[in-house]
């Protein structure tokens, strides 16, 4: 939420900054107090933009999470949001740890796609234990995924011995 008013805030002044240059050039009275009326309703314009967004996509997370199974039913030990890269292709996704499985649910364009690891694929988890884990399979592929978390996935995997380093 922090994240969002900073966000609004920053894109709010920007708006405000140049709109009291034009109404100070047009010679409009109060430009200071048009120019901040400016700047607060683009504040308000983005931060309610932004609630939508946020709500729209978890929404969707949650209708995928319940169609793949991904509810508290299933074991997931760690979920967590981050961007992995692929193949040079960098998406942003939720990823789900589950005893038997990686999932990853990402949101393009309005739809949800998803790729699984099953947990016998996987040849070698590691971790830089700040921003990093990356996951490597036993076709090559290796699966680089950032995320604020990983010092919690690193501690979270070191529970789950038969992941890391097979």
């Amino acid at each position: 939420m922090k994240v969002r008013i900073c966000l609004s805030f920053v894109l709010g002044v920007l708006f405000a900054i140049p709109s009291y240059f034009i109404f100070e050039y047009i010679n409009l009275s109060h430009p200071f107090i048009m120019s901040f009326a400016t700047g607060t309703l683009v504040f308000c314009y983005f931060f309610v933009y932004f609630i939508l967004h946020k709500n729209y996509t978890d929404n969707k997370y949650q209708k995928a999470e319940e169609e793949f199974g991904l509810t508290t039913d299933e074991k997931v030990f760690f979920r967590t949001n981050g961007n992995f890269n692929l193949c040079n292709k960098v998406m942003n996704c939720n990823i789900y740890f589950c005893e038997d499985r990686i999932v990853f649910l990402c949101l393009r364009k309005g739809k949800i796609t998803s790729e699984e690891i099953p947990v016998s694929l996987i040849e070698k988890v590691s971790s830089d234990s700040v921003t990093r884990v990356l996951i490597t399979t036993s076709d090559n592929r290796v699966y680089a995924i950032t995320t604020p978390d990983a010092r919690a996935l690193s501690e979270a995997l070191q529970d789950k011995p038969y992941w890391l380093n097979k």
